[in-house]
């Protein structure tokens, strides 16, 4: 398999460790900071000898032959190139969120749904040791029936700056707690209810500081099943737990 590289900053170049690693090639890069492009090639100054690397995404994706294309942009950098990929038949691994609202969402399910091509996006807690055991105890009948998801997220960060602007980032729920949201959607199915609560108390005398970092919400799913999920960027800071 052959991929491209749509953003080339701290998870693109998490992704690219993983990719090399496993014997994958990267036939292009794509990213409009020149910047950023100069350290992911620091990064792995050797091991992309034949790699181009592009600040036009359109360019890239003309002259591409890549047979997926790895989505890795923050999501207010996110304006269409899902869509341009899938047009182009580009199999797309894009990271979450993949957007911002509905709206661009649906958009770029539609695209994919057209070009009948293979997607999926980076929720990484669906490949744990723990869910996989659990996913299986389930389906062979052995763990009963789950009635009852119960996750915490916490940690305590100021983050990236744009991460802190709910117009850049959607905000902790939409780029973190999303993960736990996710587990309990594919262990419990589809939610058809759900009553939730969120703020900004820690962070508030925070210039630009403008997504919630408490939250809290309970789930009614289709099997009859209840989640609550809650989640603070006001606990020990830099630990991270999920």
């Amino acid at each position: 398999m052959v991929c491209a590289l749509v953003g080339a900053g701290n998870m693109g170049m998490k992704h690219t460790k993983v990719l090399l690693d496993n014997g994958i090639a990267i036939e292009s890069v794509c990213d409009i900071s020149d910047h950023a492009l100069r350290t992911y090639t620091n990064q792995f100054e050797g091991r992309l000898p034949n790699t181009r690397y592009y600040s036009d995404f359109d360019e890239m994706l003309a002259a591409s032959k890549a047979d997926a294309v790895l989505i890795t942009l923050p999501p207010f950098a996110q304006n269409g190139q899902f869509e341009k990929a899938a047009k182009a038949g580009k199999h797309i691994f894009i990271e979450k969120p993949i957007a911002l609202t509905p709206e661009q969402g649906l958009s770029m399910t539609k695209a994919a749904k057209e070009a009948n091509i293979i997607t999926s996006v980076g929720f990484h807690m669906r490949q744990g040791a723990v869910y996989r055991t659990i996913t299986d105890l389930r389906n062979r009948g052995i763990a009963g029936k789950p009635v009852l998801f119960q996750a915490l997220y916490s940690c305590n960060s100021l983050h990236t700056p744009w991460w802190r602007q709910r117009e850049k980032s959607g905000g902790q729920i939409l780029e973190q707690v999303i993960h736990l949201y996710d587990l309990g959607r594919s262990l419990l199915g589809e939610p058809t209810g759900v009553s939730a609560r969120m703020g900004n108390i820690c962070h508030a005398e925070v210039e630009d500081y403008t997504v919630e970092d408490v939250s809290s919400s309970i789930t009614k799913y289709a099997s009859g099943a209840i989640g609550t999920i809650s989640a603070s960027n006001c606990a020990v800071p830099n630990l991270w737990k999920g």
